[in-house]
């Protein structure tokens, strides 16, 4: 904190939540907010940093391994997140699942998530079972 309060007046300071990193796309189609399958991020760092995510120093996993219990309550949360934040289109929503309280915590909603071939949410949509025109397709429709 000593650190951070020679930066600046003002600091930001967050509580340090230990838990699986999980992400899903998340998006609403003929009025309904369909939740992609979960995916879990494995970092080998200490922090997902710039290498851990653009550099090969982390794992994803789609679809996660993980109790159906757990999946229920990121997925809810995520749906309950979409429409709070009055969300639009494609987003990704990222959690840290604390095993202790079991409940996952919102880290961030990425308003506009990568679409290249090897990006999450177009993993998550070929897992899904849907191909990149019928996603595409829907989050068009959905406009109208």
């Amino acid at each position: 904190m000593e650190k951070a309060f020679k930066e600046d007046e003002q600091v930001l300071i967050e509580e340090f939540i230990e838990g699986r990193e999980f992400t899903v796309g998340v998006f609403k189609t003929k009025g309904n907010i369909i939740v992609l399958p979960i995916t879990e991020v494995f970092s080998k760092k200490d922090f997902f940093d710039y290498e851990a995510k653009y550099e090969g120093a982390s794992t994803e996993v789609t679809p996660a391994e993980i109790d159906e219990v757990v999946a229920d309550k990121i997925r809810d949360a995520a749906r309950k997140i979409y429409h709070v934040f009055n969300c639009r289109g494609v987003v990704r929503i990222d959690f840290i699942y604390d095993a202790k309280s079991k409940q996952p915590f919102m880290l961030e909603i990425n308003t506009v998530p990568g679409q290249s071939e090897a990006s999450i949410v177009p993993q998550q949509v070929r897992v899904m079972g849907w191909s990149l025109k019928e996603f595409y397709t829907k989050l068009v429709e959905e406009c109208f």
